[in-house]
């Protein structure tokens, strides 16, 4: 016989009384497009129909379940899609929209579809409760999807019934019930292209675009919308003027100006924090690489032995010696007797140099003692005449 079931879930309970000889699936609202609400299934027994399972979601379900296999959906106002075991009532999956769910689920193939307040249609699937799309309407979505053939239809408090296809991405112009022409897309902020409903006013930053006009700042910058006053991403997008600092074009740096690359400056020299004219290397030869030095402001190669110097930097060797850049520091060979060179150790620079030093010594010792000599000669040939004055006068 045929039985008539009434479907009704107005508490936070679902309750599955069944005893079916064979379950046939209720896969919509009152089980079919008519919504006739009747089911081959023979019940044996039914007045000995008892309680089974039940199973308490979050909030009260309004959602009157759907079936499939061996498996039950409903949703409800805790904002989630069950599904349970329907010989168990135990939790298979759920799936959270934004907000409470009352339309009934309809099932079709590897999918469930339900509606949700968070003004969304979901297409799930209905073995793993994973989303494979969501369409969002005006307005919160209470009516149960309806399916036929290779299509689900749905209505929204919006005023619109949308059409989609039972597996395809739905973003696509809606057709309303008649079918006579594509539905106006959700706002005056879309219009359908290739039937597709494409955002072409008041898009967000970052949103693509192709004018000015498609974006809410009014500002499209290299085919992106981007917030007012955003004039470039580096210095390339500026004049040969400006440079890019904070997403704006701005003049660039004269001489002594703050700086913090080279960029900003009109010379195209950001020195330690300042703009400095064109060639402006150095202070300091620690400024420069390894090899070289600073010579008026400009880094220079340093320079190989027997090159003029001025100081220790000018030289690869690092030794200015007497002027020159040498190899070592004394230098044997540079005529000079340095301290740290011996007559044995470089006897070209300090060996003559010895000689002449003894010779002018021995010389000056000699004149010194040649002189005493003298001198003391002369003492005693005065004291010599003395005496013998002495004595001629004691004579007379």
């Amino acid at each position: 016989m045929k039985f008539h079931i009434k479907l009704a879930a107005v508490i936070i309970t679902l309750i599955i009384v069944s005893q079916f000889t064979a379950a046939e699936d209720w896969t919509m609202f009152r089980h079919d497009l008519e919504h006739t609400g009747e089911t081959s299934d023979v019940i044996q027994n039914p007045e000995n129909l008892e309680l089974k399972w039940k199973f308490q979601t979050g909030s009260g379900v309004f959602s009157s379940p759907a079936i499939s296999g061996d498996y039950v959906y409903a949703g409800s106002w805790d904002n989630y899609v069950y599904c349970l075991n329907k010989n168990t009532g135990e939790l298979k999956w759920k799936f959270q929209t934004g907000y409470g769910v009352s339309s009934s689920p309809a099932i079709s193939g590897d999918y469930v579809y339900a509606g949700s307040y968070d003004n969304y249609v979901y297409c799930l699937n209905k073995n793993t409760g994973e989303l494979k799309w969501k369409f969002q309407t005006g307005s919160g979505v209470f009516s149960s999807p309806a399916i036929s053939g290779d299509y689900v239809y749905a209505g929204s408090r919006d005023g619109y019934v949308y059409a989609f296809t039972v597996e395809s991405c739905p973003y696509v112009c809606c057709i309303n019930t008649m079918g006579y022409k594509n539905k106006e897309c959700l706002s005056n902020d879309y219009s359908c292209v290739n039937n597709k409903c494409v955002k072409v006013k008041n898009k967000e930053n970052g949103e693509t675009c192709s004018g000015n006009s498609e974006c809410r700042t009014n500002n499209c910058f290299k085919g992106v919308c981007k917030e007012k006053g955003y004039e470039c991403g580096s210095d390339t997008d500026c004049s040969s003027s400006k440079y890019c600092s904070n997403n704006k074009c701005e003049t660039l740096k004269p001489i002594n100006s703050s700086c913090s690359r080279d960029s900003e400056c009109k010379n195209k020299n950001c020195f330690k924090g300042i703009c400095m004219g064109e060639g402006y290397d150095c202070d300091l030869d620690s400024d420069c690489s390894s090899d070289q030095y600073c010579s008026n402001n400009k880094c220079e190669t340093k320079k190989k032995d027997n090159f003029s110097c001025l100081k220790t930097a000018e030289c690869k060797s690092n030794n200015c010696v007497h002027e020159i850049c040498r190899p070592s520091n004394p230098y044997c060979g540079d005529n000079y007797c340095d301290s740290g060179e011996e007559y044995s150790f470089c006897f070209s620079d300090c060996g003559y140099v010895n000689k002449a030093t003894i010779t002018i010594a021995g010389t000056i010792i000699l004149l010194l003692l040649i002189v005493i000599i003298i001198r003391r000669y002369k003492e005693w040939r005065r004291e010599v005449k003395e005496v013998n004055l002495y004595k001629v006068v004691g004579r007379k």
